[in-house]
């Protein structure tokens, strides 16, 4: 009822022979979380035959691995994910690409090479205003820096949802980045009502 994976490594890691996609996908994370450093290279090759988003969550955390041959199947598996068009599910996973940026490993290919070229791609507008709305506050202000960058179509928007934004950063972000004549008074007319001092301070001195 298993199948024997052998590749070019020693351990050997028996893999389902059937059962649902769901399982067999779990089975390839918790694998990819071991401790022997060939097993988390073993599973996050099967990977690349699952293009789940439990596929992508777990490429993007091995991308910072310490051992560099996991770190450059988690790479591949990263690379062959967005290569099949499957870079929109980056989005729903902002709340993991941000903290795992920082780190090192991830800095040295994974971000340069194939995360931020991804998260800018004109393609992704849509996602990345709906990532604007994103419960937590980080994710939203990338969101939004990203959209004031790149997307100046949805930058209105963008901008009315981050002067009405409970977060202090993000509404002084709004406020300070609003760029033209009719943008910006709309952008101060809902800063103005933002539940923030600071923020209401802020607009009302643009303002005047």
């Amino acid at each position: 009822c298993a199948t024997v994976f052998r590749p070019r490594t020693t351990p050997v890691m028996r893999m389902p022979s059937s059962g649902p996609l769901r399982d067999i996908e779990a089975f390839l994370f918790l694998h990819a979380c071991d401790a022997n450093g060939y097993v988390r290279q073993q599973a996050l090759e099967m990977f690349q035959h699952y293009h789940g988003s439990l596929a992508m969550a777990t490429a993007l955390i091995r991308c910072a691995d310490w051992a560099e041959p996991v770190q450059n199947a988690a790479v591949d598996l990263l690379s062959n994910l967005l290569a099949h068009g499957y870079g929109d599910r980056l989005f729903s996973l902002l709340d993991l690409v941000l903290p795992l940026r920082g780190r090192r490993r991830m800095a040295e290919r994974a971000w340069p090479e194939l995360l931020e070229p991804a998260l800018r791609d004109p393609r992704f507008m849509v996602m990345r205003l709906n990532a604007t709305r994103n419960r937590a506050a980080e994710v939203r202000l990338f969101a939004l820096e990203l959209a004031g960058e790149i997307d100046p179509g949805s930058l209105s928007t963008a901008l009315a949802n981050a002067a009405q934004d409970d977060n202090i950063r993000i509404a002084l972000w709004a406020v300070r980045t609003a760029p033209s004549t009719t943008v910006a008074l709309r952008t101060l007319d809902l800063a103005l009502k933002n539940r923030q001092p600071a923020v209401r301070a802020e607009a009302l001195r643009r303002w005047t």
